[in-house]
């Protein structure tokens, strides 16, 4: 009899304990000795350009252009030819000749303006004007980042001027550093309307710019104008390369 009562009370027992595993399980979902798994968003996020401020001074839009078009030309500071182990096509050569403690000693911002017969680039090419300067100095005193920047453009080339949209244009790629009426490389003359407007009509401007082949890439073969800057040429162009 004593047999049969304990018999009974430990399967009672043994009863009671599987209904509060079942319990526990039901209510966390997993049984005691799992641990939840836990699973982390993958989603990818495209981060979106960051539009323009006129208080930075941007690598890609800015420093790169004015570098490559007066400094890494052929026989200069660029990968192939390194002359004096300089490499200015590029952020990291372009960085390390910056000094982000001491901007004014930066080999890229003291080269512009030094000594006579020794700045940079030499002489008949055109020398940085006070502005461009002012621009390669700004951005190493924020940090010399790699940054770039989108405007919002929208209305890109819906209406054209030669002095408001397309001169700019020019100087942003500093062009007359090459193309000036006092060294013309190539015989082609940039720094006036005329010139412009000369290369522009034989189409020889919009297929350099836009990279097309049988043309010379400019402002270099690794740096492309934007596509609203082609667009508003190619529309200045088309509308008779007028000098307004």
């Amino acid at each position: 009899m004593k047999n049969n009562n304990l018999t009974h009370i430990t399967f009672i027992a043994l009863a009671l304990l599987m209904v509060l595993a079942k319990c526990s399980y039901e209510k966390n979902g997993l049984p005691p000795s799992v641990k939840p798994v836990v699973i982390k968003d993958t989603t990818i996020v495209i981060a979106q350009p960051k539009e323009c401020s006129t208080d930075t001074v941007y690598f890609e839009q800015t420093i790169l252009p004015l570098m490559v078009s007066s400094c890494a030309k052929s026989g200069c500071h660029n990968a192939i030819d390194k002359k004096k182990g300089l490499a200015l096509d590029s952020y990291i050569g372009i960085k390390n000749n910056a000094s982000v403690s001491d901007p004014t000693s930066s080999n890229i911002y003291r080269l512009l303006n030094p000594v006579a017969g020794k700045r940079m680039p030499p002489a008949p090419a055109p020398k940085f004007t006070p502005e461009q300067e002012n621009l390669v100095l700004k951005w190493i005193q924020q940090g010399a980042k790699n940054n770039s920047c989108e405007n919002a453009t929208p209305e890109c080339g819906k209406t054209i001027s030669f002095k408001d949209d397309v001169k700019p244009i020019i100087d942003k790629y500093n062009c007359t550093s090459c193309h000036n009426d006092t060294s013309p490389i190539g015989g082609v003359n940039l720094s006036t309307h005329i010139g412009i407007a000369t290369k522009a009509k034989d189409g020889s401007l919009y297929g350099a710019i836009s990279h097309q082949s049988g043309f010379t890439p400019m402002p270099s073969d690794n740096i492309k104008i934007t596509a609203c800057e082609l667009k508003t040429i190619k529309g200045w162009i088309d509308a008779g390369a007028k000098n307004d």
